[in-house]
């Protein structure tokens, strides 16, 4: 399959290494985000390899609007500065392709429900990259803590710990790491229902301290936090179980490969493969038969990470709020988002049409036995508003008959109206 990779960041870059090692797979094209400067972009990528160096001297660097022609899937990096890489993700929905986006790419679930919207309407098709989940020891933890109790598993898990220590601890980059390591989360967790933060002000552009208290179902307990630079450790991952505990770390800030701290296990864990990764990830693609129905309660990998920036963006309503913030993981269908907006224009028009009636009935009372012009000109016009208000009733009565060309398959998005609610702790 051929690959293009627009822009470069640290999840972007382990990918290309693990596509360049793939032997069924290959990397054709490199074009730049549009903030993004074009030159030295085959060292970033190669980050000092000297195979990877090689491998990509035959990669061209072509414009963006080339990708779509040139590649089969486009792999797009997370823009530091501003949202350029949000209309880069656009384009490419739009022209169908198959789009493999670092997470998080924004941190504003709107957008992340736009870009949805686009690919479902457009037959694209997008795919969030977490670099974490691609490590091995790291799947096979997971696989472990899942297993039965009696076959010497960790279910049922009680609590999960990260920490994280960085030495960049910036709002937006606290934020973002925050967003990845939720997906981790909810996978060890299950729906995470309230979220409570003790940190800085909300508003502020340092984060140096940050910590977050999850709820997730089964009153599964999970902490995360960040912390000044651990040495040698850029992040710890605690498990607890019923019985018993487990520990992994992550070494560095620039590798997702993370290895297990409390095993009798002498053999050292692996780096994230090209053949399982690449291909996880390609399988994580939709299926391209429309026709086929998706598996009741199942949620797509783009679902969950929107999910996840919506939990960040819990976070920061109760850092901004001081108190415990409820999640709910309500969903509706176009119809039913519908049906809700014409629900409320519905009772907007009602209150304004009996606010106007009644200011018209009062003008007219007012008028009679006194000289105002004003006054005058509205009595004489009251014959005509109830014959106004009926027009627009009735327009709005027909604009009900859309909802028969909305499609039944439609994108689903997230219900802002009871999406999250305050509770005070």
């Amino acid at each position: 399959m051929k690959f293009a990779f627009v822009g470069v960041d640290d999840q972007t870059r382990e990918f290309a290494a693990a596509v360049l090692c793939h032997a069924e797979h290959r990397v054709v094209a490199f074009a730049c985000l549009s903030d993004e400067a074009t030159t030295n972009w085959r060292e970033a990528l190669a980050h000092g390899d000297e195979r990877l160096r090689a491998k990509l001297a035959d990669v061209d660097e072509v414009e963006f609007a080339r990708v779509p022609e040139l590649a089969e899937v486009a792999v797009i990096a997370r823009a530091e500065k501003g949202l350029a890489a949000i209309p880069s993700v656009r384009n490419l929905a739009r022209a169908g392709m198959r789009v493999v986006v670092s997470h998080p790419l924004s941190l504003s679930p709107l957008d992340l429900y736009e870009l949805e919207m686009i690919a479902d309407d457009a037959g694209g098709q997008l795919v969030p990259l977490v670099a974490m989940l691609g490590s091995p020891e790291l799947e096979r933890t997971l696989r472990e803590v899942t297993a039965a109790t009696s076959a010497g598993g960790l279910a049922p898990i009680e609590q999960v710990a990260m920490q994280r220590y960085a030495t960049e601890r910036t709002r937006q980059a606290v934020l973002a790491t925050l967003a990845g390591d939720v997906v981790l989360l909810r996978a060890l967790c299950g729906e995470i229902e309230s979220v409570s933060a003790v940190g800085p002000d909300f508003a502020a552009e340092q984060y140096p301290n940050l910590n977050v208290q999850m709820a997730g179902s089964g009153h599964r307990l999970a902490r995360w936090s960040v912390e000044p630079s651990g040495g040698d450790v850029a992040a710890r991952l605690t498990i607890v179980g019923e019985d018993k505990s487990l520990q992994l770390e992550r070494a560095s800030e620039e590798s997702s490969a993370w290895r297990r701290v409390d095993t009798t296990d002498d053999a050292e864990s692996q780096p994230v493969g090209p053949d399982d990764w690449v291909d996880r990830v390609i399988r994580s693609f939709p299926a391209a038969d429309a026709n086929v129905a998706p598996v009741p309660g199942s949620e797509s990998n783009w679902r969950a990470a929107t999910r996840a920036v919506e939990i960040v963006e819990g976070v920061q309503d109760s850092l901004r709020k001081g108190r415990t913030i409820k999640l709910h993981a309500e969903e509706q269908g176009e119809e039913a988002a519908f049906k809700g907006t014409m629900a409320t224009l519905g009772c907007g028009l009602l209150l304004g049409a009996t606010m106007l009636l009644c200011g018209l009935a009062l003008a007219e009372q007012l008028a009679v036995g006194t000289d105002i012009p004003v006054l005058k000109r509205i009595s004489g016009m009251t014959s005509f508003w109830p014959y106004a208000v009926l027009v627009v009733l009735v327009v709005f009565l027909l604009l009900q008959l859309l909802r028969f060309v909305i499609p039944q398959s439609g994108t689903h998005v997230a219900s802002q109206g009871g999406r999250r609610s305050n509770d005070d702790s």
